[in-house]
């Protein structure tokens, strides 16, 4: 006798990505664009079923961090709430999508590139100390 499937049809979730993940993405766009000066750096943290995480642009030449954005969600992935630290905007995204778009507003918006310009800034100058 065949055992009965009760479960259904279970859809393939491959295009399905976590909030992690495409924040890693994006964390190793910024270290292409930067040649590898600057990295995002994410910080996990779990409390039961629920999932936060702090998120910096890192200087490791000087070991630096500035937290640009904190994320929280549950063991559903979606909906996701985004923390915007320099512009103090809070985004609740219900899908993937939505996810996508405001990380971008995020990682684009004026406040975020003011620090990126800092940081590599910083980093010219650190490198110049080090060849005298």
């Amino acid at each position: 006798m065949a055992v009965k499937n009760m479960w259904g049809d279970i859809n393939d979730m491959t295009d399905l990505r976590t909030p992690h993940e495409i924040i890693e993405e994006q964390g190793q766009v910024l270290s292409e664009m930067t040649k590898g000066t600057l990295e995002l750096k994410v910080e996990r943290k779990q409390s039961n079923t629920v999932f936060n995480y702090d998120v910096f642009i890192s200087l490791p030449a000087m070991q630096y961090k500035q937290r640009i954005l904190r994320l929280m969600h549950d063991i559903k992935l979606y909906p996701a709430n985004l923390y915007d630290e320099q512009g103090t905007n809070e985004y609740r995204c219900k899908n993937q999508e939505e996810f996508e778009d405001n990380l971008g507003s995020i990682l684009s918006a004026s406040e975020t590139k003011v620090i990126i310009s800092g940081l590599m800034a910083q980093a010219r100058l650190n490198s110049k100390d080090a060849l005298v």
